[in-house]
This record gives structure tokens, sequence and C-alpha cells, in this order.
């Protein structure tokens, strides 16, 4: 997201423009009701919530969320079970006007990476918080019914199927890799994790003198899929897509590096298949992060010249 050119006014009016049975009044007072003290939107507004601190110190966090975009109580609690020290607890108000869900949890320390220079230096001390994230959720592998493993295969077919039919010949070499393996992340071998997703700059806090991670936020897109489906949530720590194109910082490489390597170390000695199956996972993952965006409430193929097709060139094309 540019920053430079984004309003939060105008996302919170296109909110109550949609969401037309409560008010933005309503919702304010109703947040003034459950914390005392005054209410001020968040500078970063998501696209179906509406978000508030509140308190006399604003300390915390109150969330009204679009009537059919619902938090998923039951991953909310799996994310606090397997990631507790980064995710916070939250309690969950009921719903205002019998139709919009209302959650409160205590506003987190610290600033999104995405708002910090380019030569930040703790981003250094950065990629092992980071990489002790994806590691636990490596090593907490998930159950789920073998129907609802076959619908998200069938689903990630049908859509990278979809790309290999219009994207252009420079991402036809990715996408051969993830048609021709998707198979080996769906057998017995290959754990099912749980991928937060939507791990972006904005969703992530650190604290800016040390660069670890205080907190993980908005996981209404969180699903229990194949390890590192979420992993292209890496590529917005190693860089940043200003008006025109994405741009790696200048030790991206060595950040990656100390990644993968700490990532070995803290869950044990990977296996070249598993590498290999890891990689295929994070492709596949940028395709359909990037592929396809949302529009008319539903997702729809991403268009060239769009910012989400510069993703997909930045990530996913070869020179091939």
């Amino acid at each position: 997201m540019d920053l430079s050119v984004y309003s939060a006014e105008n996302a919170i009016n296109q909110f109550f423009a949609v969401h037309t049975c409560v008010t933005r009044q309503q919702c304010d007072d109703y947040a003034t009701h459950l914390v005392e003290g005054t209410v001020r939107p968040v500078a970063v507004q998501g696209s179906f919530s509406y978000t508030l601190t509140a308190g006399a110190d604003q300390s915390r966090i109150i969330q009204f969320r679009a009537a059919g975009a619902d938090l998923d109580r039951g991953i909310l609690d799996m994310a606090r079970q397997v990631h507790e020290q980064v995710v916070p607890p939250y309690t969950f108000h009921g719903l205002l006007c019998g139709k919009i869900p209302v959650y409160g949890m205590e506003k987190v320390s610290g600033i999104p990476p995405c708002k910090v220079r380019r030569s930040w230096k703790p981003l250094e001390s950065f990629a092992n918080p980071v990489v002790r994230f994806f590691a636990t959720s490596w090593n907490e592998r998930q159950h789920i019914d073998p129907d609802a493993i076959e619908a998200i295969r069938r689903h990630y077919q049908a859509r990278i199927e979809l790309l290999s039919r219009y994207l252009p010949d420079r991402f036809q070499k990715n996408l051969r890799m993830v048609r021709e393996g998707l198979s080996l992340l769906f057998d017995k071998l290959y754990p099912f994790t749980l991928n937060h997703g939507d791990l972006s700059g904005l969703n992530v806090f650190v604290d800016p003198n040390t660069g670890h991670i205080t907190g993980i936020l908005d996981w209404p897109e969180a699903t229990i899929c194949p390890f590192g489906i979420s992993l292209w949530g890496l590529e917005n720590f190693l860089g940043f897509m200003d008006g025109r194109s994405w741009h790696y910082y200048p030790n991206c490489d060595n950040l990656r590096s100390v990644f993968w390597q700490t990532f070995e170390l803290a869950t044990g000695t990977l296996s070249h298949d598993e590498k290999h199956r890891i990689q295929i996972a994070r492709m596949a993952g940028l395709f359909l992060r990037y592929g396809f965006t949302w529009a008319n409430g539903s997702q729809e193929r991403v268009e060239e010249g769009t910012i989400a097709f510069r993703y997909l060139d930045a990530f996913c094309a070869t020179g091939d």
C-alpha cells in the first residue's frame, strides 16, 4: 500500500456507505460506552472493518467488522495458542444493531515495518523473529478433514490453471512449477499449518529500536492449509513498492539467507524434498495472493498495469 496517497477518511466513508445498517456515530458512541474516554480512528483502516483506539490513554482497540466478514473465533483462539507471544488476546462484544460484530483488544506497541526508513538497521535483527513465527507454524502441525483438504487442492488447482491461461509468457515457468508440484503439498508427508492470510507490512508491529515483533494482527483471512502458502509475506519485509515498481533493500539477499538458515535450525534438518515443497508452496502463495483482487464482492483476476500486477512481476516473473 502506498501510504503517501492513502486516506483513512475515504476508507471510513466507504465502509459506512456500504454498511448502512449502522452509522459512524453509533459505532463511536458504542466504543465510548465500552471503554471510557476519547475514541479515534486508526491511521490505516481495513477493507471490511472500522477500527478505533479508545480509552483515556488510547490503549484499547475497538473494531467493528462488516456483517459478512466476522472473525472465525476458532481460528483466533488457535492463533493465540500457536503464536501466544505475538497474538494479543481479544474480547467479543457481541453484535451492534444485531448485525455488526464488535471486538476489543489491548493496543499493540510498536510500528509497522513499512513505516520505517529503508536504511533501518534493526531489519537485520528483525529476520530472527520472522523466522520464529514461520518455524512455530511448521512445528505446530494441524489436523484437517480429508474432504476439506481435497476442496483446498481443487481450489488452488483451478486458480493456478486460470492464471496459466491468461498470464504472459514471463510467468509460465513458475506457473508450470506450481502446477506440476501442487500435489506434493497435499500428501501426508507435508504439514498443514495455520497460515496468516494477510501477512503484509501493515499487520505486523515491531519495536523500532530492536526490530523484535510486538504483535501480529488481522487474522480474518487465516486458514489451515499447506505450510508456506503465506510465505509471500516474507517479501514485504525485504523491500517496498513505490508508485512505479518494487524495490528490494540493499541487504535483502543477506536477510533472505539468514531467514532460511535460521528457519532450518529452528525446525530441524530439512530434507531436499521438504525444501522443494516449501518453495512450491511459496510460489503458489504468491500467485494466489497477487494474481487475484477483490472487486464487486468477489475475487477477480488482476489486470496488467495495476499495482497488484506489479507485485506479480516483481515476485513471479522470470526472464525465460
